[in-house]
Formats: C-alpha cells, sequence, structure tokens
C-alpha cells in the first residue's frame, strides 16, 4: 500500500509537470523558437542587424552623357556609351561600356505585399486595416528593414513575436547579397531605401515611393574585374531626374 501511495504522488507529480511544460511551450514556444533562428540567423547572415541610416553623401551629379526611356518614364546618366539592352514588359536592363549596369523596374508592374494584402481583402469583400501593423509599402519595407535579430526576446508577446519573426525572415530575403549599409534617402518627391554602398559593394539597390505609394526600384551594378567605380554622387543623379514623360515606349524600353 505504501509503494502504491508513492506511485501515485510521482504520476500526480509527472502529471503536474508535464501540464506545466504544456503550458509554458503554449505560451513561449513561438517566441523561444524564433529567439534560437534569429540567433543563428545573426550568426550566418550579420546583415541582418543592420537598420537604415540617414544617407550622408547628398551630392547630385548632373553630368548627362545619355537619357533612357522607359515605361513612361526618363531617367539621365553619365555613361556614354550602351552596349546591351534586354528589355520586358516588367523589368529594363542597360549594361554600359566599362562593366557598370543598371535595372529599372516598371513601377506600374510592381506589386508589393500590402497590395497584394489589399486585393486578397477585396476578393473576400472584406476591410483591408494593414498588414502586419502597416498600411503602405513604404511603411511595410521600413518595419522589415528595421527589423533586427536583437529584437527578439524568448519572453515577448506571442502576437510581436509571429511579427517580428515574419518581418526577419522577409530581410533575409531582401539583404541576400550581405550589404554592406542601409541608408534611408529623400530625393526630390522620392524617398525610400538604399541597400547597399558604392563604396564597397558591386550591387547597390534603391526602392524608392512617390507621394501616391508607387514605387520605383533601381539595381546599379559594378562587373567583377571592372576598374570602373560606380559613385553615390552617380546613383543621387540618376534617381533625382527620374521623371514621367509623355512618350510611352511601346516596347518597353529605349535609350536616347
Amino acid at each position: 500500500m505504501q509503494n502504491r501511495s508513492k506511485f501515485l504522488k510521482a504520476f500526480d507529480a509527472f502529471g503536474f509537470l508535464t501540464a506545466v511544460l504544456v503550458v509554458v511551450t503554449w505560451m513561449y514556444g513561438l517566441q523561444a523558437r524564433n529567439w534560437y533562428r534569429a540567433r543563428g540567423m545573426k550568426r550566418s547572415h550579420p546583415a541582418v542587424s543592420l537598420v537604415p541610416r540617414p544617407l550622408s553623401n547628398t551630392t547630385v551629379n548632373r553630368d548627362k552623357a545619355m537619357t533612357l526611356t522607359a515605361f513612361g518614364y526618363r531617367m539621365d546618366v553619365p555613361w556614354a556609351r550602351l552596349e546591351a539592352r534586354e528589355d520586358t514588359t516588367a523589368v529594363a536592363v542597360y549594361l554600359f561600356t566599362g562593366g557598370v549596369g543598371l535595372r529599372f523596374w516598371n513601377p506600374a508592374k510592381t506589386t508589393g505585399a500590402v497590395e497584394m494584402m489589399k486585393q486578397a481583402a477585396q476578393r473576400a469583400h472584406r476591410r483591408f486595416a494593414d498588414f502586419l501593423g502597416a498600411r503602405t509599402e513604404y511603411d511595410f519595407l521600413e518595419a522589415e528593414l528595421k527589423a533586427t535579430p536583437e529584437q527578439i526576446s524568448p519572453f515577448m508577446g506571442k502576437a510581436e513575436a509571429f511579427r517580428q519573426g515574419l518581418l526577419l525572415n522577409m530581410k533575409l530575403f531582401e539583404l541576400e547579397r550581405e550589404p554592406y549599409a542601409i541608408y534611408s534617402i529623400a530625393l526630390g518627391n522620392l524617398k525610400g531605401f538604399q541597400i547597399g554602398d558604392p563604396a564597397k559593394d558591386r550591387l547597390v539597390e534603391l526602392r524608392t515611393f512617390d507621394s501616391g505609394e508607387r514605387e520605383f526600384r533601381l539595381l546599379f551594378a559594378v562587373e567583377r574585374g571592372s576598374n570602373v567605380r560606380l559613385e553615390q554622387s552617380e546613383i543621387n543623379g540618376v534617381l533625382n531626374s527620374l521623371r514621367s514623360t509623355p512618350e510611352t515606349d511601346p516596347a518597353g524600353a529605349n535609350a536616347q
């Protein structure tokens, strides 16, 4: 009888501990998993700890060697010789002598995460409030780029852990090229972010938005082995010259 009593007590203790573990797992399992993943992400991809900082060099290079026209927009570039061009209805790609490349996405074909959520809400006849706390593409990209592994704790709220974990995963995809820096930029009527430092990175991406939340996305590239150095003032100059044009190239892109 005494052995039976001890067994029942041990069984009760085991049941209590099991119940506690179930409750703790339910309350903090997601947070702990995201925290553990974030630590590994920081070790394998250090760039995810970067956050946007204001662009210090706002000098605009106004040298105009060529004007490019694509998707109803024009931009001036300081590179005089165009070696190759490839364009579709979604993107125009240019390669200049010396190994400098430029890619310009069609603003009319660019659909971000917030817009997709809005469209899904409309199809379901529901009212759109926000997506992960963001109402615009700019706000969503800002939240994504400001997310860091250090912000994730195993003791944070479950809803915030889910939000931060998803933002961090999307940021990892955004920064797959491991840039040296991220900058916030505001030039003319455009504001947004620059991913990459031309002094250190071969690829520099601009994701900017106008007052109507239309996205203008450009990627500047320098081929490996090229002696050409991309300058920040040149990037600023191209962005500053970007403007709409009444002429629309039906082929998708045209260099003048």
